[in-house]
């Protein structure tokens, strides 16, 4: 086998190792160390490939051209490692756009002047061709970028394989294992930088093999140490899985008051894109109800609402190893739920007293009357009943119904959770339920929905049953709605009736307070509280009754 043909099938091996290791981790969950660990195989390949080129042509111009394509793809590479190793090492809020640019200037402007060096040689001083074993050779003698490029990718390089080497002696020992395969491959590119220059100095192509297969010793060891480690959960690529995928927001800041890390919860909850990594953090202390670096507490915990939701807001100091305030740790936990069922046990508990004082207060004084009643008959009229007591006890029984009745509604009442409810069909079906007679009920608040309880429907049942009661002369009743410029929203109901005296507008929502059972306005108040809604009264005295629903800001939405 001819020396030409062995270089080939190394080359063919390694760009085949690096195509395999790219389709394996393509299968591997998304992430960036996924992403990066493709492009870099990717790149490999390339490298790999424009070298086998070049063993097999033999226009000058056209190796000329292959071996600055090798330069910029060595370059890139070099940046690609740096970047993985950071990512690594859990300093990937780094990998900016504009540090991107700014690592990638130098290699721009190498590469610009090694296309125009026949006007400058700032980068090679000159090339030559002579025949080997039968094979042309190529020589160049590089000049001054050429070595400044060197050194700086390969600063990055060690940049890279610092950081890991940070992370390897800050691990528990039960972890030193996979970072060290890490370590060692992040090591490796060193000795194929150096074998590059070799490589261009000399002209030796088993030189640059060599290093091209340690190179892609470097790519396996990545891959075992990064994707296919067997003790996942002491592994610190674990963490970033476990920490990305929790249920509770986490929001790191570093002490310069930049945000540095934020989970998938922390971002969706506060609105957050992976570009403000890196940038100030107003938006995010601000929503979170937090000053300047977390306020300078060293822990603290408060209750915030966000986006209707009721968030519990946890800081604490991350602490360096000399006990310097490094940064700051954000946790954010959806305490909703939690909020819910204790407002729902208080007002279970809230219930239970009221509906046992309502039951046993009115129902016996309900009975008492009913009692007497009935031993009053037996005096008059041979003990035959009067038509005028025989309404009163009917009327009594009513009242008892009523308040039975009541307390099955208010037993009801904000044990499922408030839901978006049309409100001019609901309205419809509260005036088809009440069906007063002689009365027309004009809706215009057909395109708007109020998210509430789901009794909300009882509060206009009870509005249209007092105008049908106690308004008197009631012949037309009418709902619409009013936008404020606090862009809470007005639902007013209307009717032209004998309306509510100057005395009475408070007193009508007190329970038992009313010529019935008084216990209907008082529900209602009850029922759109829950949500933050109010009711009150503000029509005048002889010309009607208008009752004002005022829905704050968010628990209101126009239809679709």
């Amino acid at each position: 086998m001819s020396l030409r043909l062995l270089e080939w099938l190394i080359l063919g091996i390694l760009i085949l190792t690096c195509l395999l290791l790219a389709a394996k981790t393509f299968r591997k969950e998304k992430g960036r160390l996924r992403s990066l660990f493709i492009i870099l195989m990717l790149t490999f390949c390339g490298l790999f490939s424009t070298l086998a080129l070049d063993l097999w042509v033999e226009s000058m111009d056209v190796r000329v051209f292959l071996g600055g394509l090798q330069v910029l793809l060595f370059s890139i590479a070099c940046i690609l490692l740096l970047f993985f190793d950071l990512e690594y090492a859990g300093k990937g809020r780094w990998l900016t756009v504009r540090n991107v640019i700014l690592v990638s200037l130098v290699p721009a402007a190498s590469m610009a002047l090694y296309w125009t060096n026949d006007h400058h040689h700032l980068f090679y001083n000159w090339v030559s061709f002579n025949v080997v074993q039968d094979t042309v050779e190529m020589y160049t003698d590089y000049a001054t970028v050429f070595f400044l490029l060197y050194l700086y990718i390969h600063a990055l390089t060690i940049v890279g394989s610092l950081f890991v080497f940070y992370l390897f002696s800050n691990t528990p020992r039960t972890q030193k294992k996979q970072t060290g395969i890490v370590l060692a491959a992040s090591c490796l590119p060193w000795l194929v930088s150096t074998g590059e220059v070799t490589f261009y100095m000399s002209g030796s192509y088993i030189d640059v093999l060599m290093n091209f297969s340690s190179l892609t010793l470097a790519a396996v060891l990545y891959y075992i140490g990064t994707f296919t480690f067997k003790h996942s959960d002491v592994t610190p690529l674990s963490y970033d899985a476990v920490v990305e995928n929790m249920d509770d927001g986490v929001i790191i800041i570093d002490s310069d008051g930049a945000l540095g890390y934020a989970n998938s919860t922390g971002r969706e909850v506060l609105g957050l894109g992976p570009e403000v990594m890196g940038r100030p953090a107003e938006n995010v202390l601000v929503p979170l109800g937090l000053g300047p670096f977390c306020g300078g507490h060293a822990a603290s915990s408060h209750e915030k609402w966000l986006n209707d939701r009721m968030f519990n807001v946890k800081t604490r100091h991350i602490p360096g190893s000399s006990g310097v305030v490094q940064g700051h740790l954000i946790v954010i936990r959806d305490v909703t739920e939690e909020r819910r069922a204790k407002d729902s046990l208080r007002l279970a508990n809230d219930k239970l007293g009221l509906l046992s004082m309502v039951a046993r207060h009115d129902m016996m004084n309900k009975l008492v009357v009913q009692r007497g009643y009935l031993e009053l008959a037996g005096y008059n009229n041979g003990g035959r009943l009067t038509e005028e007591r025989r309404q009163i006890m009917l009327s009594n029984v009513e009242d008892m119904e009523n308040i039975m009745i009541f307390t099955r509604d208010y037993q009801c009442l904000g044990l499922k959770s408030p839901e978006w409810q049309p409100l001019g069909p609901m309205v419809l079906v509260a005036e088809r339920t009440v069906h007063p007679p002689g009365i027309d009920v004009l809706i215009d608040a057909q395109k708007v929905e109020l998210y509430a309880d789901l009794m909300l429907q009882k509060v206009f049942t009870n509005l249209l049953d007092n105008s049908a009661r106690h308004g008197e002369r009631v012949s037309v009743i009418h709902v619409w709605t009013e936008e404020n410029q606090d862009l809470s929203l007005s639902v007013l109901y209307e009717d032209n009736g004998v309306g509510v005296p100057m005395e009475e507008k408070e007193k009508i929502f007190e329970l038992g307070h009313g010529r019935n059972t008084g216990l209907g306005m008082y529900l209602s108040r009850q029922i759109l509280g829950i949500t933050g809604s109010t009711i009150t009264e503000k029509g005048r005295p002889g010309q009607g009754c208008t009752f004002e629903i005022l829905v704050p800001p968010g628990k209101w939405r126009k239809a679709s």
